[in-house]
């Protein structure tokens, strides 16, 4: 890839969320190490946690610093200050700065956004979820889809770019905030593993059935719950379901379900597992599930695939899955269906590794043009003046 304008860029990052966090750390970590691919040598990237406070480490924030971040989000700040010459550098931005930081790259909503006077940055959506599901309290309770909303007003469109995980994203943030469409940016999903392709369908096992998610309301673990029962009662064996997560919530609510059905035998928590074990079980399980209420889109299904494992997922998460070898794509309230797929009789076609490959490839080439085409852009941009 050849700079137009050869300059170098110093760009901040904000933290890659543990790997725990699930769904957030996929997404973070995804782009995150496509975009370092594609800066320049004379680029350079910091991470924003290293000028953060040590409360915001912490997550820890006291009274007066939520203050001041609700403070500086409110059209009262801006006004107050609209005839002094403009708001005030805070004292984050102004270390910023000092280190000759022309660009921020936030992989998640971040308020450190809403502190920001004169750097340029770069905001990521991956979902709207809150107003696709108002009536799930982990979407939208607790004033979450009323602070989501103010937060996306405030932020986005002072953004220098947006990302999003796909193009229904970027309609919706168009429809719902107003964005300029050409601000949006589509940056796709794709797995970090080392791929280890296992062709041969024996290798797997039939009893077994993973569903990779943190355990939220959204998830829809209970229609699998509610799957097995089924089977039970019509006299079928169903595959044992290993449900791998944290509990953000919704757990205790599931494992009542599940004893409330006399179906202990079938369900196993194993809580968070790390990435190698992860692995480890998409290589020899028969199936991978995902029933999530929330798309379009989720990576595990696709790491699953591209480990040799076939995959059923629920129609809202099946964004440019659907053409894939060895993955089904169902609804995601029809308990019919997922009983279907967990019989320890139905059979599933194994994915095709190559084909899996090649939409990687493509995925990684398409999201690295991108990639490239903002960061020139911007470089562009910053070749216009001197501060």
């Amino acid at each position: 890839m050849n700079h137009k304008v050869n300059i170098g860029i110093r760009i901040a990052i904000d933290e890659i969320p543990n790997e725990s966090s699930g769904g957030a750390f996929n997404a973070v970590n995804s782009v995150n190490s496509q975009l370092r691919k594609v800066i320049s040598d004379n680029d350079s990237i910091v991470l924003l946690q290293d000028y953060l406070p040590r409360p915001f480490l912490k997550k820890t924030k006291n009274l007066l610093e939520k203050l001041v971040t609700f403070i500086r989000t409110t059209n009262i700040y801006w006004k107050f200050y609209e005839n002094k010459g403009g708001p005030r550098l805070g004292k984050l931005e102004k270390n910023l700065l000092r280190d000759k930081v022309d660009l921020i790259i936030f992989l998640n909503p971040n308020n450190v956004s809403s502190q920001l006077v004169n750097i340029p940055y770069i905001s990521t959506v991956w979902d709207l979820g809150h107003l696709d599901y108002p009536t799930l309290p982990d979407l939208a309770g607790n004033g979450r889809s009323r602070y989501q909303d103010n937060f996306y007003n405030q932020n986005l469109r002072r953004s220098f770019r947006i990302f999003v995980e796909s193009n229904i994203t970027a309609t919706n943030l168009t429809l719902n905030y107003g964005i300029d469409s050409k601000k949006i940016v589509e940056i796709n999903f794709t797995p970090q593993n080392n791929f280890r392709y296992r062709s041969n369908s024996k290798t797997r096992n039939k009893e077994i059935a993973i569903y990779p998610a943190n355990i939220w309301p959204h998830k829809n673990h209970r229609i699998i719950v509610e799957a097995v029962r089924k089977l039970r009662l019509e006299g079928k064996k169903p595959r044992k379901v290993l449900f791998t997560g944290v509990d953000c919530g919704n757990q205790d609510f599931i494992i009542q379900l599940i004893k409330s059905y006399q179906l202990e035998n079938d369900f196993e928590f194993q809580g968070f597992i790390p990435r190698s074990k992860l692995e480890e079980i998409f290589s020899y399980a028969y199936i991978t599930l995902f029933p999530s209420v929330l798309g379009p889109t989720n990576l595990p299904p696709l790491e699953a695939l591209a480990l040799g494992c076939p995959a059923v997922i629920a129609t809202p998460s099946s964004y440019n899955l659907d053409k894939l070898k060895g993955l089904l794509v169902i609804s995601e309230d029809s308990v019919c269906e997922w009983a279907k797929v967990l019989d320890i009789d139905f059979e599933v076609t194994s994915p095709d590794h190559n084909q899996i490959l090649e939409y990687i490839k493509s995925i990684e080439k398409n999201n690295s043009e991108k990639l490239f085409e903002i960061l020139e852009n911007f470089r562009f941009l910053k070749s216009l003046y001197k501060l």
